[in-house]
């Protein structure tokens, strides 16, 4: 099954090996992967990757949702979604998220019970001048320094797991005495996935040190007015108490 549930993703997402092999090798269990199938054939697949906790409780992000091309319109995004939302909660998972891939999903994944919460601000920075490059900090550090500047607002408490999985797949995390950053760079543009300080950027310096030579990022961050900034995720169920929650890194 795994074989075919790769087979899919990359048909739908055009992600190959150097992406999937970590991946699946990582998160994949079939206790956590909803799939349908015709004639032998997966035709649909989603999958729950737990990310940490939120409130206190298990969370998982409803991650991937494939449908194989020659089957779309058929319903299968919403039958494939139920599917992963009951293994959720067969699981243990209290609450349970997505980040839809673009904003004309909202929309569909409403109709699947999920409602819009979690609001961030992105915006992209020109980086306007060079600096050395910032030295990155070990998980156990990025992790309190992050449970540190996120006391007094709900977020998502990533695990050791799914932070090792960005670190290994590439990514940063940087750290200072009253900020924190987690970075992905392919060189010309940078994406800085979670900006945590007291300032709403970096300064140039400090920017530049964090992007490793890049041109421009992009930045996203929680909103600095309460409900303002545009819903980023969903929760499954009411989003009450998630109206100004801070989702962290969405690996997306």
């Amino acid at each position: 099954m795994m074989d075919q549930c790769k087979a899919l993703w990359q048909a739908v997402f055009g992600d190959g090996p150097d992406f999937l092999n970590p991946w699946f090798d990582t998160f994949y269990r079939p206790k956590h992967t909803a799939v349908i199938q015709e004639d032998g054939h997966l035709i649909a697949a989603a999958y729950l990757l737990p990310v940490g906790s939120y409130l206190g409780q298990p969370c998982c992000h409803l991650y991937a949702v494939a449908v194989a091309p020659a089957y779309r319109g058929r319903g299968l995004g919403l039958a494939v979604t139920q599917k992963a939302v009951s293994l959720a909660r067969e699981a243990g998972f209290a609450h349970i998220l997505l980040h839809p891939a673009n904003r004309g999903l909202f929309s569909f994944y409403e109709k699947c019970g999920f409602t819009p919460g979690f609001p961030v601000v992105e915006e992209e920075l020109a980086v306007t001048t060079s600096a050395p490059p910032a030295i990155p900090v070990s998980i156990e550090r990025y992790r309190s320094k992050r449970a540190a500047l996120l006391a007094h607002r709900p977020a998502i408490e990533h695990s050791p797991e799914l932070l090792n999985f960005f670190v290994s797949a590439g990514g940063l995390l940087y750290c200072g005495e009253d900020w924190c950053a987690a970075v992905e760079s392919d060189g010309s543009h940078a994406r800085i996935l979670e900006w945590l300080g007291p300032a709403s950027r970096p300064g140039p310096l400090l920017l530049a040190s964090l992007v490793g030579g890049a041109s421009r990022t992009l930045l996203r961050r929680p909103p600095e007015v309460t409900h303002s900034g545009l819903p980023f995720a969903m929760v499954y169920g009411s989003a009450r108490g998630q109206e100004d929650a801070w989702p962290g890194l969405a690996l997306d």
